[in-house]
């Protein structure tokens, strides 16, 4: 029984006198869950922003890549990928497969966005995962794009994939 309570001073040390009338008597594990109630709405608050930021610039680059995508630029969607999506093959099949699905289902008119997520993969660290229903000339599909920033700081594409609607 040596602590049942903790102490909160409301004002500082330099002004004694009027100490003791602010003084606040609180049992130990009330004040024990107060902290950690500070903490955690602290670490939330701070993490969110990061999330938010994260999810603004994900979007940002899901439109770049869409943009090139519709310009048919399929190098330049290679190029500024990541090392991961780039080591799975090479820069000529990607371009083959894109201009094949370009040929199947002509132009991407509209990629409307359905969700996002925000996780942490063993091999890539923290993904943002992008899902968008696109509209093509011939057909529908679920694209999910997930993207990873690079040693720099830049969000790339890590994983891109169509799966058709029927």
């Amino acid at each position: 029984m040596f602590l049942k309570q903790s102490w909160f001073f409301s004002l500082d040390a330099d002004r004694a006198p009027q100490l003791k009338a602010s003084v606040m008597r609180l049992p130990i594990s009330l004040t024990m869950r107060l902290l950690k109630i500070l903490f955690l709405g602290a670490v939330i608050s701070l993490s969110g922003c990061n999330v938010e930021q994260d999810r603004l610039e994900a979007k940002k680059a899901a439109e770049r890549i869409h943009s090139q995508l519709q310009s048919q630029d399929y190098a330049s969607v290679y190029r500024e990928s990541g090392k991961s999506f780039r080591e799975v093959g090479d820069e000529s099949k990607f371009i083959a497969g894109m201009r094949q699905l370009h040929e199947e289902h002509s132009s991407l008119k509209t990629a409307t966005p359905v969700a996002y997520q925000s996780g942490v993969d063993s091999d890539a660290g923290r993904t943002h995962t992008l899902i968008f229903t696109v509209e093509f000339e011939r057909g529908r599909a679920r694209e999910r794009m997930v993207l990873t920033r690079s040693p720099t700081g830049q969000m790339q594409l890590w994983d891109l994939r169509f799966d058709p609607i029927p």
